[in-house]
């Protein structure tokens, strides 16, 4: 009788247990990009990766870092005078901004992060710095502080330039810093957005398809590239994305990606929050 009555409580332990014994933490999906790393956005623990501190071309993606030094370098509000064309870099994305353009710092952001303005780009780096290469020195510090080891940047636009390149958990680490500015937030989250400038109106659109597609996405910067660096590597697709659901906020960066970058950060997200 004795037996029996401490055998009933041990049976119990091991049927309660048991299920957690058996519970393994589900398999995150594969997707065809070589740099992967999701972030949990309260703690900023990385939850998943795959080549973390591999260092790839980053393409535009790098215009977060140039929004967040024109926010904190300078008072958005202002209005600058650009010295920028929108033909200044064929083949690129635009603003469309012309010489003597009179707008400020932040119609400059809205162009810089939807359309992907490398016009605007230039137009920002040169209004805070004087040029790109003394505002390339600011980012570089700015990635200095912010610990992003496996970055270093060459312009504020991302058309490929030896030396410029970072890896998915900087970009992450760098997206999760850059959503503590409600200018930034905001900004990222537009989808459309029209102005008037002296020589006319600016009526430009987001071309990120996660943020348009994506339930509870807000954010942030897509990148593409398909022209080879001196080492024969292009940067192809890459994107830093963010969503919030049921109070909780996931962090994606995806870089070198050979498909739909939209897609892939969607799959991802939907792992951050399924777990």
């Amino acid at each position: 009788m004795k037996k029996s009555l401490f055998a009933a409580p041990a049976l119990i332990l091991i049927l309660v247990l048991a299920p957690l014994a058996l519970a393994a933490p589900a398999a995150a999906p594969s997707i065809n990009a070589d740099g992967v790393c999701v972030i949990d956005g309260a703690s900023g623990a990385v939850v998943y990766s795959e080549n973390p501190h591999k260092r790839f071309p980053m393409a535009s993606v790098t215009k977060v870092m140039t929004a967040v030094l024109a926010i904190e370098k300078s008072d958005i509000k202002q209005k600058v005078v650009v010295d920028v064309s929108w033909d200044e870099i064929p083949d690129s994305s635009i603003m469309g901004l012309d010489l003597m353009e009179e707008l400020t710092i932040e119609q400059l952001l809205y162009g810089l992060m939807l359309p992907s303005g490398n016009d605007a780009a230039r137009a920002i780096a040169r209004s805070i710095a004087g040029d790109d290469y003394r505002f390339a020195e600011m980012m570089n510090q700015k990635a200095q502080e912010l610990g992003l080891v496996d970055t270093h940047y060459k312009n504020p636009h991302g058309r490929d330039e030896d030396g410029h390149y970072t890896s998915a958990c900087d970009l992450a680490t760098l997206g999760r810093y850059a959503m503590r500015y409600p200018e930034f937030r905001q900004i990222v989250a537009t989808k459309r957005i029209s102005f008037d400038g002296r020589f006319g109106a600016y009526n430009l659109r987001n071309i990120n398809r996660f943020l348009l597609n994506y339930p509870g996405a807000d954010g942030i910067k897509t990148g593409y590239d398909d022209l080879p660096n001196s080492d024969g590597v292009a940067a192809l697709s890459s994107v830093i994305a963010t969503a919030e659901r049921d109070g909780r906020r996931g962090y994606v960066a995806i870089l070198h990606s050979y498909g739909d970058y939209a897609a892939q950060a969607a799959t991802m997200m939907d792992f951050f929050f399924n777990n």
